[in-house]
């Protein structure tokens, strides 16, 4: 049988870490490469208002990176 015993666990304070002092206001991002990881990183941060650049290094990968975002 499956228990939870067997499962591995995620860090424990996951999500839970103490915040000291100001919070940052994220405004500008730069994301390396527009793949699906980056697409969507640029995509979310755009959303979200940040001004985003994001490099390619060939012409043929910035299109598709383009179309994909």
């Amino acid at each position: 049988a499956d228990s939870q015993a067997n499962r591995p666990r995620p860090y424990p304070g996951w999500g839970l870490l103490p915040c000291e002092g100001d919070l940052v206001s994220i405004e500008r991002v730069g994301v390396v490469g527009a793949g699906q990881m980056g697409g969507g990183i640029a995509e979310g941060c755009a959303k979200a208002g940040a001004h985003v650049v994001v490099y390619e290094p060939s012409a043929e990968l910035v299109e598709a990176g383009r179309a994909r975002i």
